[in-house]
């Protein structure tokens, strides 16, 4: 009977599997032992080397073992798994933990193991890293989210021509006949605002004699004119007189007097840009979808039932 080089073990909760083989892979003998008679089994046998698959209770066996003079070599079962032959069963088990212990590569050095546990820590350290940094990235995303969704209002993102106050819009001409349209351009942080003629956007510059001018100036020089006429009695009385038919269609509705006329066909630019901020407020506060901003008159008061 050929000597005893290697013990396969697979562990079990009651009875232990045994495959004894010799140095070149022949089977010994196979039998199976309880734990009691595995223990003293394992004291009597000579010393040998003793393979068990890498698990909680292997680290006990691997000292109780090595109490008896026993070499003992723990295998990860991902590397036992090839080596079996047949149907997963405990013999098996036990035989394919001999072959893959035979094997002269399958154990790792301590320096193999130190070099692997320093990979294992950088990776970790790089992921938690990686982590950390999109961590950081989507913050900083859902910060920028809200002037992102600011810029697609009406009014409060990026300005054009619609969303330049033009009083006098259509109501300009030059010399030559042609139309003033308003245009707009910006320096540094401030708006300017100018009225230029069509013969010089469609001709190029000195084609019109009256060239482009500030539009402030303009709407200030026509606002006080306005008022100025206002403020003569026989015009309230003729806009009275004008209104009277307005208030007669409304009558049931809302009351409809002079200063309701002058103020529908005098909105000023101040109340739209109020109204753009209260909107933009709303929405950074509530998150509610937002109404367009393109309207003149003040956004309406909310109710007992909205604030609900």
């Amino acid at each position: 009977m050929a000597a005893v080089s290697i013990i396969g073990v697979a562990l079990a909760k009651n009875v232990f599997q045994l495959h004894g083989a010799a140095a070149d892979g022949a089977v010994v003998f196979r039998t199976k032992l309880s734990r009691l008679k595995f223990a003293r089994f394992m004291a009597d046998h000579p010393a040998c080397e003793v393979a068990m698959e890498a698990c909680p209770s292997t680290h006990h066996w691997a000292r109780e073992l090595s109490a008896h003079r026993h070499s003992v070599r723990l295998i990860a079962p991902p590397y036992v798994k090839p080596f079996l032959k047949r149907q997963k069963n405990d013999a098996a088990d036990a035989e394919a933990i001999v072959e893959a212990a035979l094997r002269p590569t399958m154990r790792k050095t301590q320096e193999q193991q130190a070099r692997a546990v320093a990979f294992r820590t950088r990776e970790q350290l790089v992921k938690q890293r990686t982590e950390a940094v999109k961590a950081k990235i989507t913050a900083l995303s859902n910060d920028a989210e809200m002037p992102r969704r600011l810029q697609t209002m009406p009014g409060v993102g990026p300005i054009t021509r619609s969303d330049t106050p033009a009083l006098l819009k259509g109501l300009l001409f030059g010399p030559d006949g042609a139309a003033f349209s308003p245009i707009h351009t910006r320096k540094g942080d401030r708006l300017c605002r100018y009225y230029v003629s069509q013969t010089i956007l469609k001709h190029g510059a000195g084609s019109c004699p009256v060239g482009r001018f500030p539009a402030g100036e303009i709407e200030a020089a026509v606002t006080d004119q306005l008022r100025a006429v206002f403020r003569q009695p026989e015009i309230v009385a003729g806009t009275w007189k004008v209104a009277r038919p307005c208030r007669r269609h409304h009558r049931g509705r809302h009351a409809c007097g002079p200063a309701d006329v002058l103020r529908q066909r005098r909105a000023a630019p101040q109340a739209l840009l109020q109204s753009k901020a209260r909107a933009s407020n709303h929405f950074q506060k509530h998150g509610w979808p937002y109404p367009r901003c393109d309207r003149t008159e003040p956004w309406p008061r909310p109710t007992a039932s909205s604030r609900l």
